[in-house]
């Protein structure tokens, strides 16, 4: 599953990552979850649809077992009173004196066969519709245990990542200090190296620059010294 880009901007702006430090978390942590094979909504509601679909099915089928039954009935009363009307038609006088009698059976045998079926047909939808409920209910725990399961799995590895991510930051801030502190303590004794040095050229350029007057100073003769000769010269005669 691809992370999203808020996600890395979370990562790298405020969790002070480098870009292809929080890349590679992100990429873990959706692989933990792609692996840890989550229950998700859309799956509970495709696996609730596919149940309501079965159910229908089987209400269906009920359905149309029952009106097949309706059909035999009527079939089967349509053909008891085709052969009753026969059998008025062969003999009227003895199918008068039993006409009510037969048809009060054949209706009490009917009722009797209707209720017998229709007590049939509810016990087995209230069969039906107990295994469907128990079923359901079943697995509707299941599901609930199985997500709950997975869901504590989630918090767990989600914790201990928060906790390796917490010891890697900090891990990362004590050894970017360390560095910070050498460098610094690098920096400090360079800078003392280059004062000591430059301390150094200065004496020897002030050394130099004393020495070099006093020569100037030693070759240079001095107002005292150019006059004598001059003194000399006049009193010789």
């Amino acid at each position: 599953m691809p992370m999203e880009a808020a996600a890395m901007d979370k990562l790298v702006d405020k969790g002070e990552f480098r870009p292809h430090v929080a890349q590679a978390i992100a990429e873990a942590i959706g692989i933990t979850i792609k692996a840890a094979n989550l229950v998700t909504v859309p799956m509970l509601d495709a696996r609730f649809a596919a149940l309501e679909t079965k159910m229908e099915i089987r209400f269906s089928s009920i359905e149309k077992s029952i009106e097949a039954t309706k059909v035999w009935a009527t079939l089967l009363y349509a053909g008891l009173t085709i052969a009753l009307f026969s059998a008025l038609a062969v003999d009227h006088h003895w199918l008068v004196s039993r006409e009510d009698q037969l048809v009060s059976q054949m209706w009490a045998r009917s009722d009797a066969s209707m209720g017998e079926q229709q007590t049939l047909l509810d016990k087995r939808i209230a069969e039906e519709r107990t295994r469907s409920d128990e079923h359901f209910a079943e697995r509707q725990a299941s599901i609930d245990k199985r997500f709950a399961e997975e869901q504590s799995r989630s918090d767990k590895r989600f914790a201990e990542q928060d906790e390796n991510n917490r010891a890697l930051f900090a891990e990362q801030q004590r050894r970017t200090g360390a560095l910070v502190a050498q460098h610094e303590a690098r920096y400090h004794q360079l800078l003392q190296q280059s004062e000591a040095r430059i301390d150094t050229k200065l004496d020897e350029l002030r050394k130099l620059i004393i020495a070099a007057s006093n020569r100037t100073a030693v070759t240079q003769p001095s107002p005292t010294d150019a006059s004598r000769p001059q003194q000399g010269h006049a009193t010789q005669p």
